[in-house]
């Protein structure tokens, strides 16, 4: 029975012989002759290069080889010049019939010192199928030097299929069929042995698009040399199957004998569907090309849309990117996605933070549709680098505050990022020399993600110290740097000056009582507890006159240093002697003299005292009269006191 079909595919091979095919490993295409070479290598030489190639221990130039059977076979390279070299190895061969031989080195190259060999290895592999006992392929192996191309050499090596274990597959009826959604379509296989050797062949069904469904009627069929046997498939069309959707299936029979298991035969079946499903999807970008900062990312609004005629689901994924760049998509899927309906996805990118201008990537976006994957769409996006312009700018609503000492002037001030991206800044201050003793504070000294154009609004406050005099003044500088460019910076100048503040305290001896001709003074002090150099007058307004005030008043002081600058004077004065007992009081004010304002007033007061002076003269000093008389004298009385 094999004689019979290996007959039947003669006139098959007659008309493949056409158009051949030629095998090439490497770079050499060169017809082999219908000799076994055991010495044809025509070897060239190029001045101190000479090689040669022989076949290794063990290999004889002919191997015999199963169906899709892969094997090893070693080769000599001798490098029989006088300087050391390197070749390029490389096989080549005509499949006329495009059966599937395959031949590779193991290395793409040797090198050999000069009077010595080395051992090489090629991989030959016979077809899967298709070739029957007597066919066989001459491969031609090849070694080129890398410095002298004349300098070559090359050897053949023959396989030939042995049969001992093969195995065909066909069908006894139509390899294509149709069907409707839901529907079974079914096919006969027929199963040959073709080998030397009875064998249970095990089943495989392979190649099942999405939801296709196939199986064959038994696991295994156990045939003797010659002999056939059939098989159903059966095939179930999905219905979730789009319009003119096919499934090419394939059926294959194993070998299972160990050592022999790499052998099988296979047939294709078609099956397409007669009332697919309509399916579609769109893709497309608000924006295919945009521009990113350095260490930046930009956003792609994508949409994408159902374009079929059914509900569906779609599955998105992203391309690879320039390396050190990145993207992401908002989703990776869209559920139940009704037909016209359409869905906004964001596609994110961003670039390294040590991008140069004008660098840039593609980012790749692929939807396809859940339930049927050949149903897809794409798009590219292009972005590219662009170095951002940074700057910034403050400003204050006052740029001049005064105040007491100990106040606290505050600031309004406005930061406005005038650059061309978001940015954060941090804010500082700069104070003036010799302004330590002032304090200074800031409502925030960072703003973070400020738009281009827009603007933040903040506080500078300015402590003025305790003792600050009226001539003491601060210019304190707030700065504004950008986060992102720190040699980008703004600023504004703020003034802060001290008030006038005028305090002044009198200290006296307090209240004096006296007797009326007794002379005293009041000892004053005066200090300035202003802010300020000030010299003050006590005027002589509402003073007792004859009591010697008039001598001290008006009094005017030196220039005061502010806060504790202080004069001390002495005023004198004597209780006429006429003077009344009482009180005896008066004011004098105290005028500043850069003004000439009355600031403050000193109530000075005297206590004239009640005493008793009497002078007693007896007038008649003498008197005479009898015992038991009365004697009166004339006495006469002074009243010397201050009071009747």
């Amino acid at each position: 029975m094999a004689k019979g079909v290996y007959t039947v595919l003669v006139p098959l091979i007659s008309l493949l012989l056409v158009s051949p095919i030629v095998g090439i490993n490497q770079n050499i295409v060169e017809n082999h002759s219908g000799f076994l070479a055991g010495d044809f290598d025509n070897i060239a030489r190029d001045g101190d290069y000479d090689v040669s190639l022989e076949l290794a221990p063990g290999n004889e130039g002919l191997s015999s080889v199963t169906r899709n059977e892969e094997i090893q076979n070693g080769f000599i390279v001798a490098n029989d010049g006088n300087l050391d070299d390197t070749y390029d190895l490389s096989v080549n061969w005509t499949d006329s019939y495009d059966k599937g031989w395959h031949a590779e080195p193991d290395v793409d190259a040797v090198s050999v010192s000069a009077g010595n060999d080395a051992t090489i290895s090629f991989t030959f592999r016979a077809p899967v199928q298709g070739v029957y006992a007597g066919d066989y392929l001459i491969f031609t192996v090849k070694i080129v030097s890398q410095n002298s191309t004349s300098t070559n050499a090359s050897i053949e090596q023959r396989l030939e299929i042995d049969m001992t274990y093969a195995v065909d597959v066909s069908t006894r009826g139509a390899t294509s069929l149709s069907g409707n959604r839901g529907e079974t379509v079914s096919y006969v296989i027929e199963v040959t042995n073709v080998g030397d050797t009875s064998e249970e062949f095990s089943m495989d069904v392979d190649n099942l698009p999405k939801d296709w469904t196939a199986s064959t009627s038994v696991t295994t069929i156990e045939l003797d040399p010659s002999e056939s046997g059939n098989v159903d498939l059966t095939v179930v069309i999905p219905d979730t199957a789009a319009e003119d959707e096919f499934a090419i299936i394939r059926t294959s029979a194993h070998v299972q004998e160990t050592n022999y298991d790499h052998i099988y035969g296979y047939l294709d079946t078609t099956t397409t569907v007669n009332d697919g499903r309509v399916y579609g999807v769109n893709i497309v970008a608000e924006e295919y090309e945009l521009q990113v900062i350095p260490g930046g990312h930009i956003l792609y609004n994508l949409y994408v849309t159902n374009t079929g005629e059914e509900t569906d689901s779609f599955l998105l994924t992203l391309g690879e990117v320039e390396s050190g760049w990145d993207s992401d998509l908002s989703q990776f899927s869209i559920d139940n996605l009704a037909p016209d309906e359409t869905v906004n996805v964001v596609l994110s990118v961003s670039c390294p933070s040590d991008s140069v201008e004008d660098e840039w990537s593609w980012a790749y976006v692929s939807v396809e549709s859940f339930n049927r994957g050949q149903f897809n769409d794409n798009l590219t996006t292009n972005t590219s680098v662009r170095i951002p312009v940074r700057d910034v700018s403050l400003t204050v609503e006052l740029d001049s505050l005064s105040g007491n000492p100990d106040a606290m002037m505050v600031y309004s001030m406005t930061l406005t990022n005038s650059g061309t991206d978001p940015d954060d800044f941090s804010l500082s201050v700069v104070r003036c020399d010799g302004c330590a003793a002032w304090g200074v504070s800031l409502s925030t000294t960072f703003i973070e993600d400020v738009d281009p154009g827009l603007s933040r609004d903040f506080e500078f406050t300015v402590e003025i110290p305790p003792s600050a005099r009226n001539t003491d003044y601060a210019v304190m500088s707030v700065v504004a740097t950008s986060v992102a460019n720190s040699s980008i910076s703004g600023s504004v100048d703020t003034t802060t000056t001290v008030n006038n503040v005028y305090s002044n305290q009198i200290i006296w001896n307090g209240m004096q009582i006296l007797n009326p001709g007794d002379g005293s003074h009041f000892e004053i002090t005066l200090i300035n507890r202003g802010n300020s150099v000030q010299s003050y007058t006590f005027s002589d307004n509402g003073i007792l006159n004859g009591w010697g005030f008039e001598d001290t008043f008006p009094y005017s002081t030196e220039a005061l240093e502010s806060y504790s600058g202080q004069e001390s004077f002495t005023v004198p004065f004597v209780v006429p002697g006429d003077a009344s007992p009482g009180y005896f009081n008066f004011t004098v004010d105290l005028v500043m003299d850069e003004s000439g304002i009355k600031v403050d007033e000193l109530p000075l007061s005297i206590k004239v005292e009640y005493y008793a002076e009497f002078v007693i003269d007896v007038i008649d000093i003498e008197s005479f009269d009898g015992p038991g008389a009365t004697h009166v004298f004339g006495v006469e009385l002074t009243n010397n006191a201050n009071a009747e």
